[in-house]
């Protein structure tokens, strides 16, 4: 039987591209006061942007999916004879991953004759999708189940992400920083340049204006990425379209990737909460499996 890819919510997908129309997607809840909602079900970034513009002291908080709620959704599929491959976000951002590993131990017991892979993606995103999408292009060439697994997590131990984030008060409150931090850069209009390194955000740079981030962003970009120019680039954004627009003209022009996978509604709801409006990065690899697929 064929192999069930499963992500969490915080993979964004370019829903025009059909590869990644039968993805299972598991939504990460987000508490905001006594009330839970579900990323991309009920809750959406446009609305969490607007709860904090209203309720600066009330800030959304994520919260892990549960292993009940993984081995309800992967159960079905089992019981039909599917394989299942589960991407998701950095255990250093959260506990899905050890809750996804959870549930696949327990389902493995349930269904010994099946197949049942949970992959850390060391990153969130747009990052997620490009792991995603060399998986979902292996299994329609009916590469073996092990090796696209191993595919998957070769790919997430080189996968590169810069960003900058529109007003670094959102990292406070969210814990990245410390709000003292936050609130002193806040007034010297620093932008901070992270990056995510081993599947956790770090600082990568600093400085003053969101500009000259952009450009520190992409110059990094353009060195990291090297002669692997034949790789699918991806971008993240949270309300800065026109920036990541004129970010993936540069890209194409001046080092010739034309191939790119931007996800229509920008970031969902969950990294929202962590990093706030304003925000753009770039996903890359910086080294290329000898079966990597560069094709959209």
């Amino acid at each position: 039987m064929s192999i069930q890819f499963f992500v969490d919510s915080t993979c964004d997908l370019e829903h025009a591209n059909p590869i990644f129309k039968n993805v299972e997607i598991l939504s990460i809840p987000i508490n905001i006061g006594d009330k839970t909602y579900y990323d991309r079900i009920d809750i959406s970034q446009e609305m969490i942007l607007q709860h904090v513009a209203e309720n600066p002291k009330q800030f959304p908080k994520t919260s892990q999916i549960a292993p009940a709620v993984v081995m309800k959704a992967m159960t079905p599929y089992l019981e039909q004879g599917h394989d299942i491959i589960y991407l998701t976000l950095s255990s250093k951002f959260s506990s899905c991953y050890e809750s996804g590993v959870m549930a696949a131990e327990e389902l493995k017991g349930r269904y010994p004759q099946r197949n049942i892979a949970v992959v850390d993606s060391l990153s969130c995103s747009t990052g997620m999708a490009m792991i995603l999408h060399q998986g979902l292009k292996h299994n329609q060439l009916t590469t073996p189940f092990d090796i696209i697994v191993d595919t998957m997590r070769q790919l997430a131990d080189h996968l590169r992400v810069y960003f900058v984030v529109g007003d670094i008060k959102w990292l406070g409150a969210g814990g990245r920083i410390s709000k003292s931090v936050a609130a002193i850069g806040s007034m010297l209009k620093i932008v901070p340049v992270l990056c995510i390194d081993n599947g956790a955000i770090v600082l990568f740079d600093k400085v003053r204006g969101q500009k000259k981030a952009l450009k520190r962003i992409y110059e990094t970009t353009a060195l990291e990425i090297g002669d692997n120019t034949q790789q699918i680039v991806g971008m993240i954004q949270i309300s800065n379209q026109e920036e990541q627009e004129k970010m993936c003209q540069k890209i194409k022009k001046d080092l010739g990737i034309t191939k790119l996978i931007i996800p229509e509604e920008g970031a969902g709801s969950a990294l929202t909460t962590h990093i706030g409006p304003q925000s753009l990065g770039i996903c890359f690899f910086d080294n290329l499996p000898d079966n990597y697929i560069p094709v959209l």
